[in-house]
């Protein structure tokens, strides 16, 4: 008997998860490495996922139990899906320029650690602003497509005038192995269905986020993790951190 739509998408889910552990854990560690040494450095963690729904990484990032707190998610409202997505998607990727403003209204600054959440890694929004990080000297990590170059297509109007993808500027890219064109299960007399690239590069963020508190604690050194305020003393456990890094934290 077949199976169902809905479990042919999480069986086909798992396997692409796999294969981030197969294929990417090395990436992941020393990706995890530079993050460690920034916040034993008392340096902050920028995460931004230019281009339409990768914004929701960065956003999934921001004062979350469980999560770091020395994490610094730019979600600009002019930028994302939720203040209009066709404008976002089919109008500003193709922005550029925007970068510079961008990383100095949020206080990126050398020997701080930028991760560029970036589905596709070929907008020119995206490409914009990993050029400039790296201009500035700033350790990049990115969470995006290893195959970029396939589907680059050189003379549209969202792409970069450079001619560059994501993968090829970062210090690390760790491959998100989304499936071309996003939907991951195929609707026999159909065509393919339900996105998981959000999916797929919050499961590499968080991955990140385990193996840098991971590393830490194996260093001695207490990470910066955001309690669940519901708990005993969890305002109070907070607070400390909001004290710390709400000056450094626009969205918080």
């Amino acid at each position: 008997m077949r199976k169902t739509a809905s479990v042919r998408f999480i069986d086909n889910l798992q396997k692409r998860i796999q294969d981030i552990i197969h294929d990417d854990h090395k990436n992941i560690v020393e990706a995890a490495k530079i993050m460690a040494n920034a916040i034993e450095n008392n340096q902050m963690i920028h995460i931004w996922g230019p281009g339409g729904h990768s914004a929701i990484v960065a956003e999934d990032a921001l004062y979350r139990k469980g999560g770091l707190a020395c994490v610094n998610p730019i979600y600009d409202p002019t930028l994302s899906v939720s203040h209009g997505a066709i404008q976002e998607i089919n109008h500003f990727e193709g922005l550029t320029g925007v970068a510079p403003k961008l990383l100095d209204y949020y206080g990126v600054k050398k020997g701080d650690v930028f991760i560029l959440s970036n589905a596709w890694g070929v907008s020119a929004e995206g490409i914009d602003l990993a050029l400039e990080i790296k201009k500035r000297g700033i350790k990049l990590i990115a969470i995006s497509t290893t195959e970029a170059k396939k589907y680059l297509k050189p003379n549209h109007p969202l792409t970069h005038k450079s001619g560059k993808v994501v993968s090829e500027i970062a210090d690390i890219c760790i491959n998100n192995h989304c499936p071309h064109g996003d939907a991951n299960v195929e609707i026999e007399g159909f065509r393919r269905v339900a996105p998981i690239s959000v999916i797929m590069q919050s499961v590499i963020y968080q991955s990140l986020v385990a193996e840098t508190v991971e590393i830490l604690v194996k260093r001695g050194i207490e990470p910066p993790i955001w309690t669940n305020a519901l708990e005993d003393g969890g305002i109070e456990k907070n607070k400390k951190y909001i004290e710390k890094y709400g000056i450094r934290v626009k969205c918080l």
